[in-house]
């Protein structure tokens, strides 16, 4: 076999039909496997509840009266768990510290105080 001569195309080389007809089956493939992929990827999402995100981010009238549910029961939330934080935490300071000699004086004395406050805080009467 010669060399080819310079100037003149490489006849090994130029394409063929049988070439043409590899790259479009190679560019069907493609486009399949994106088919498939993109409708992967829609059922994914719809799983997900993107559809219900989208349309919850389009309504601000839903997005307010979400966010002053959601911040009542925090609220709420709050309000009645430091309730009872405070209330074991006072239980703990009368029964456990009340037996100390120094501090125990002074937790029963405040405790007296409280219990004093709350019947008087039941009647009527004007202050002092």
């Amino acid at each position: 076999m010669s060399a080819p001569e310079a100037g003149k195309p490489d006849l090994d080389k130029r394409p063929t039909a049988a070439h043409d007809d590899a790259a479009a089956a190679d560019e069907e493939r493609q486009k399949r496997l994106l088919r498939r992929a993109a409708q992967r990827s829609a059922r994914m999402l719809a799983e997900v509840g993107l559809d219900e995100f989208v349309a919850y981010l389009r309504s601000p009238w839903r997005i307010v009266w979400t966010n002053i549910v959601a911040g009542a029961a925090r609220g709420l939330g709050f309000a009645i768990g430091a309730g009872l934080v405070l209330s074991l935490l006072g239980y703990v300071l009368v029964n456990l510290l009340g037996q100390i000699p120094i501090v125990g004086d002074m937790f029963l004395r405040l405790n007296d105080l409280l219990i004093q406050l709350q019947r008087g805080a039941g009647s009527t009467a004007g202050p002092p």
